[in-house]
């Protein structure tokens, strides 16, 4: 047997994701404060402090800054989203992985998930929404989730600016 069960994975994950959480409460206030007064260098500076945040395959931190350049690319005009967008990612693909280092590339040149599309075709519409944001939330272990909190937070954040 290559691999024998402790019984302690679980713990040991939701201490990591716990963790996570706990160091990525005040960057994201912060990045959302700084995405509200279109200070780039303060979006820069919290959007490093959340990269590579949290355990797994694409971290939770960077999850989280995914929603939110799609939240960018939603309420932005187009070039003022791809420089925002690109506040958020560039720090965080310095340090993070590989592969999410190619996802938030990708979400910075406005690219997306089929699901991503139809999430953003079915705001403002109750019935085709729910069905949409529970797929993408169910996404991975708590990528889905992850991103959508950021893209959930970045919207209403958006949404306020005068």
């Amino acid at each position: 047997m290559l691999f024998r069960s402790t019984g302690n994975e679980r713990h040991q994950d939701q201490s990591i994701q716990s963790k996570a959480l706990r160091a990525a409460v005040s960057p994201s206030q912060r990045l959302l404060k700084a995405l509200a007064h279109d200070d780039l260098s303060q979006t820069q500076a919290a959007a490093g402090e959340l990269a590579g945040l949290g355990g797994g395959v694409t971290p939770s931190g960077d999850d989280y800054l995914q929603g939110v350049i799609y939240a960018l690319w939603t309420r932005l005009p187009t070039g003022k989203a791809k420089i925002a967008a690109a506040a958020v990612a560039n720090p965080a693909v310095e340090r993070t992985n590989a592969i999410s280092a190619e996802w938030l590339k990708s979400a910075t040149r406005g690219e997306a998930a089929e699901d991503w599309h139809f999430l953003v075709n079915a705001l403002g519409t109750e019935t085709e929404l729910e069905p949409v944001a529970l797929r993408l939330i169910r996404r991975g272990h708590t990528s889905g989730a992850d991103a959508m909190a950021g893209f959930v937070s970045a919207l209403y954040t958006l949404d306020q600016r005068p």
